[in-house]
């Protein structure tokens, strides 16, 4: 948490006016981590956050310049994840993230995190996934840069809207599950994703692509959550896999509409693949040995603890 100087490390972060950016705001805050932050709307930075603002967003070089000059490391949390087409995403999540690490370079060449995606890992199953994977492989050839990218899982917590819907029908004794009934998937707390980031930040030598997750082993499949959720909530859940069309006639007209009026929905057929690709399972063991993360929130407890939210 201290730099040479037995002073608290000042780091750069983006993305704090969103979900996962303000999670990681308020753990490295509570951690002790001094925080300089970039926000086009710096009201809707998260209550509490003692932090230097830097307002502007990532198209200005003297903007980015103000956010680097100085920090210790920089958290690249700032991203699209939701658009209509190619571009939406790469605006953001390629460009804006090049156009960073190149003012990283150019200002002191810090340690930078990326906070990707584990979409990242299978780039042909999305826009939003080759954004991300893109992304990555640009800071690979970003000559000096000393850069890691952090694959999460689907997140989750108290200020996660989309999956808080879902939850609360859960809560309500219905799931309605998107794809394959047997699919396995990852998942991990917002607050254990913050805590990632600040192992990383003690180890800023660990470099490259890495997952995190609750370390569940194997992940889960939809059944297998839905009967944990059961346990959490205190409630029996009915799984129903609706027919494949109530969404797809939705997701398409939504893309169409969006490309007609350049608005980016939730809900897409690329969105659509992404939630019915059967494998989203992390390996956290690589940063969790070199690093000695664990996470500190298992599912039941995590769902127990949004109780009172969903009611």
């Amino acid at each position: 948490m201290t730099s040479g100087t037995d002073r608290p490390q000042l780091v750069a972060l983006t993305g704090a006016t969103g979900y996962v950016g303000g999670a990681i705001a308020r753990g490295l805050a509570g951690r002790g981590y001094r925080l300089r932050v970039l926000a086009r709307s710096p009201e809707r930075l998260p209550p509490g956050i003692d932090a230097d603002v830097v307002t502007g967003d990532l198209l200005d070089a003297g903007v980015l310049d103000a956010l680097v000059a100085g920090v210790d490391a920089v958290v690249h949390c700032a991203g699209a994840t939701r658009g209509a087409t190619q571009h939406h995403f790469d605006a953001v999540n390629v460009t804006g993230t090049l156009r960073l690490a190149h003012r990283v370079v150019a200002r002191g060449n810090v340690p930078f995190l990326l906070i990707s995606s584990l979409a990242a890992r299978v780039p042909q199953v999305s826009a939003y996934a080759r954004s991300k994977r893109s992304a990555e492989d640009l800071l690979k050839r970003t000559p000096g840069l000393q850069w890691a990218a952090m694959r999460a899982p689907a997140v989750y917590g108290p200020g996660s809207d989309e999956l808080l819907a879902v939850l609360r029908w859960m809560n309500r004794g219905w799931f309605f599950v998107p794809g394959d009934i047997d699919s396995r998937f990852s998942l991990i707390h917002e607050d254990d994703v913050a805590s990632a980031v600040a192992a990383w930040l003690e180890h800023p030598e660990f470099t490259g692509p890495f997952d995190v997750d609750d370390q569940h082993p194997d992940g889960y499949s939809w059944k297998e959550f839905a009967r944990i959720a059961e346990e959490a909530f205190a409630r029996r859940i009915r799984v129903v896999q609706p027919p494949g069309i109530l969404l797809d006639v939705p997701a398409a007209v939504s893309q169409f509409w969006a490309r007609c009026w350049g608005t980016r929905p939730a809900l897409t057929p690329d969105k659509l693949r992404q939630l019915r690709f059967p494998d989203w399972v992390c390996d956290e063991r690589r940063f969790s040995e070199q690093t000695g993360w664990r996470p500190a929130i298992d599912i039941k407890q995590g769902l127990e603890g949004l109780r009172e939210q969903l009611k």
